[in-house]
């Protein structure tokens, strides 16, 4: 009978030991699993990053880089605006300032007689941009031409567009000057009749061109919206401006020649110009003058210079 006893103490505190053992394993096996699920969830992602560190790193590179071309931006803004001197009506820099502030299709229209390169660098930044170059010069027609060719984005057209009525205007082109590089000191051909007979490059060649009107050309093109507008037209840039004032409105920039002596007949002037573009909310981005009589405005809707600089106080 005792020994009934004594077996079935020692069975019932073997079964004790047993759960106790049970248990013991048990949270061995909690713990254990923990720490193996910890280390699943940390170490894989230590061994891809550096498995994959290449890919990992170029979004953060991309990252850096964006940032360094806004400094770059941030300076241009903070010095050239203040420079004057001699300098191109076209530099490859203000394109890339001013796809900054544009959408990855945008609309671009140019008007003058030397667009072709300007035209043809917008279309191959940006290759969904629809960009119409107007070149009243036979010779940057051709190349305007040719880089359509290659460009199917780019669409050249000969002649000017204005604020008149389509049809026939005769058109006074200039004489290269003696300048020793003409590019960095261009003085357009115009619908407008020079006077000043000292500056002797202003009496070119006069011959018709074909003119378009403004609004009747976008409404033909169903244009509602243009991004970009570039007039380079021999002082006939404010009367231009003033007959779109609805693209004004709905449009980011705005780059022009200015003039600051009346070298033409009815030469618009560039306080009035400054005026028109301030009141349609533009900010002047950066301005440059060469011998006060011409210059290069860059206009930038002023929301979307704050949008990008955060201030306009740099």
């Amino acid at each position: 009978m005792d020994d009934e006893k004594y077996q079935m103490g020692y069975t019932q505190m073997n079964a004790k030991v047993d759960q106790w053992a049970s248990a013991k394993r048990l949270k061995s096996m909690f713990v254990t699993a923990s720490v193996i699920d910890t280390e699943a969830v940390t170490r894989p992602a230590a061994v891809n990053f550096r498995r994959l560190s290449i890919s990992s790193i170029v979004p953060f590179l991309s990252a850096f880089v964006y940032i360094l071309s806004c400094l770059w931006a941030c300076f241009i803004y903070a010095i050239d605006i203040k420079k004057e001197g001699l300098i191109p009506s076209y530099k490859p820099y203000e394109v890339g300032v001013m796809s900054f502030f544009l959408p990855y299709n945008p609309t671009i229209v140019a008007v003058g007689d030397r667009i072709a390169d300007f035209t043809s660098s917008f279309a191959r930044s940006k290759e969904l941009a629809n960009v119409y170059g107007f070149s009243a010069d036979h010779k940057d027609f051709e190349r305007l031409s040719y880089f359509s060719s290659q460009l199917p984005n780019l669409k050249p057209h000969f002649g000017l567009l204005n604020d008149l009525k389509d049809g026939s205007h005769l058109f006074y082109s200039t004489l290269t000057h003696d300048i020793p590089d003409e590019f960095y000191y261009h003085f357009a051909g115009s619908l407008l009749n020079p006077v000043d007979p000292t500056i002797s490059f202003l009496f070119g060649p006069s011959y018709q061109i074909p003119t378009f009107n403004f609004l009747e050309f976008c409404k033909l093109h169903n244009i509602d919206k243009i991004h970009v507008i570039y007039l380079d037209c021999g002082g006939d840039e404010l009367n231009i401006l003033q007959s779109i004032p609805e693209y004004l409105i709905k449009g980011i920039v705005v780059h022009l020649k200015t003039y600051h002596q009346n070298i033409r007949r009815g030469i618009s002037q560039f306080q009035q110009i400054h005026e028109l573009m301030i009141n349609h909310g533009y900010e002047l981005f950066s301005h440059y003058i060469y011998d006060d009589v011409i210059g290069d405005a860059l206009y930038i809707k002023s929301k979307y210079v704050s949008a990008v600089f955060r201030s306009k106080e740099l």
